[in-house]
């Protein structure tokens, strides 16, 4: 075979495949739009699931801060120990609160309703369940009785009853926070789940 001046030494090559059937070319297209379709159908799923879980977690790791730092120091000597509490800069995360359990509960709403036709759905419902479980018993239970205990004030005593009743609070606290974290471990496995069986094929 002879080559010109200047010609491509590729140019056979390219006319080879180019000479594909139409049947190839078809199929290899039929595949690439069934793999768009599922990268389409599983992003928003997944995306609204780790923007739970991120939030899920800012959560969990601010509760945990509270009660290893603030709690601990608050229950140790009351009502002495309140003097942390106490005065014009005394702590209050009031406004952290006020705000990121709600949007946890928004980001919940979504995630769900995007992941209901999912392989998540069971995950995501219990952790949900123990989600609101814990904020009853923080609403209903843990949160007055803290506010009960310190709306005495600060003191420069220490009660034997209120530290004990300060105590059995501190315990309960844990376990609200066991809970908690329970349900970011739900969130989690979910997220780890295939939102589809299709993706597990897929991945063989």
């Amino acid at each position: 075979m002879k080559y010109q001046a200047g010609a491509s030494y590729t140019e056979p090559y390219g006319s080879v495949y180019n000479q594909r059937s139409p049947h190839a070319r078809g199929g290899r297209e039929e595949r690439c739009r069934r793999t768009l379709a599922s990268m389409k159908r599983v992003h928003v799923p997944d995306l609204t699931l780790a923007a739970l879980v991120a939030s899920c977690f800012i959560q969990i790791g601010a509760q945990l801060f509270a009660l290893v730092v603030v709690a601990g120091t608050v229950t140790e000597a009351p009502p002495r120990s309140f003097a942390m509490l106490a005065g014009q800069y005394g702590y209050d995360s009031s406004g952290f609160w006020n705000t990121v359990p709600t949007i946890t509960s928004v980001l919940f709403l979504v995630a769900l309703i995007a992941n209901w036709k999912t392989r998540r759905r069971k995950l995501l419902l219990f952790a949900l369940t123990l989600f609101v479980t814990g904020s009853l018993i923080a609403g209903l239970l843990v949160e007055p009785v803290f506010s009960e205990m310190t709306a005495i004030g600060y003191s420069d005593r220490v009660d034997s009853a209120l530290q004990s009743r300060a105590a059995r609070w501190y315990a309960l606290d844990w376990m609200l926070w066991g809970v908690a974290a329970s349900a970011g471990v739900a969130l989690l496995l979910a997220l780890i789940t295939p939102a589809h069986d299709r993706e597990v094929d897929l991945s063989k």
